[in-house]
């Protein structure tokens, strides 16, 4: 980001921000810790001066919908907000077209948020909701103004972690079926960001990190330390070429490099599937590991 970035930045009024999240900080299931990226991400958009968070939307995913709520409700209530936490989807869309979908609490929290304002949309857990949104309230998902995506690959390439793998592209797999009715109802006017496995693996966090985290002494700080200990020595301990655990979540806005994209783009056995393009592409924004979370 250049000088005149970072003035440009300073001047702007905060970006309106809603985070989409199957947050599990640290929860075990199905026999192992679950992922710390999303309670990062959550932490950094409360203190960063650049985003006004307006609501958190929770979804199923790394951990069961109610170990979901439970950890969103604990993060907001320890940075001291009033940001609201609201339930979405517990399970995948059942059908490609959303026929048989219902709505929930979080969808219709999101559709009359951006009924309200134009705002940026992390999606950083499976798509269920995102595509709810869409079929339920075409008008407030054209009112997005950033959909950040953490899913996508480059055609015909698999994830590995040294010699592990493959490995999944765990949003996108959990719902297909939503990820294909999202990208198809993407407003031109949307800008798109896929943050995938790809982009993101380049970060990670070390149990030193999590270390300089615990000095801070706050209850914020001991907080995340502690939830954040089994995961990453899951992690390393998994996958020893690794010298820390994937944090899985860039901060791609404001600030960072984008590129406006089409489901059209997305294109692999016929299917709209988010592609990150490793190469002529600018999807490339700066990755951050732990700026400020207390």
């Amino acid at each position: 980001m250049t000088r005149t970035d970072a003035r440009d930045q300073d001047t702007q009024q905060p970006l309106p921000l809603i985070i989409d999240t199957d947050v599990a900080l640290g929860i075990w299931h199905d026999g192992r810790p679950r992922d710390i990226d999303d309670g990062f991400a959550i932490a950094e958009a409360l203190n960063s001066p650049q985003l006004d968070l307006q609501l958190v939307s929770t979804v199923y995913g790394n951990a069961p919908l109610d170990s979901v709520v439970q950890v969103a409700r604990e993060i907001i209530a320890l940075k001291g907000s009033n940001v609201p936490v609201l339930r979405g989807a517990d399970t995948p869309m059942a059908s490609r077209s959303g026929a048989d979908a219902v709505t929930n609490a979080a969808v219709e929290g999101m559709a009359e948020c951006l009924r309200t304002r134009r705002c940026a949309i992390a999606a950083i857990g499976p798509l269920t909701n995102m595509a709810l949104l869409a079929r339920f309230h075409p008008d407030a998902f054209a009112n997005i103004s950033h959909l950040v995506i953490v899913a996508g690959r480059t055609p015909n390439r698999r994830f590995f972690l040294g010699d592990k793998g493959p490995v999944q592209d765990f949003n996108f797999e959990n719902d297909v079926a939503s990820t294909e009715l999202m990208l198809a109802s993407v407003s031109p006017d949307t800008q798109v960001v896929l943050a995938g496995f790809e982009l993101t693996s380049q970060v990670c966090i070390t149990e030193q990190d999590l270390e300089t985290i615990a000095k801070r002494a706050n209850p914020v700080a001991l907080y995340f330390h502690k939830q954040s200990l089994d995961w990453c020595r899951y992690w390393t301990t998994t996958f020893p070429s690794d010298t820390g655990s994937i944090p899985g979540t860039p901060r791609p806005f404001p600030g960072s490099s984008t590129r406006n994209t089409s489901p059209r783009n997305h294109e692999a056995g016929g299917s709209p599937i988010a592609h990150v393009a490793a190469r002529g592409s600018n999807v490339t924004g700066p990755l951050q590991v732990v700026g400020s979370i207390t």
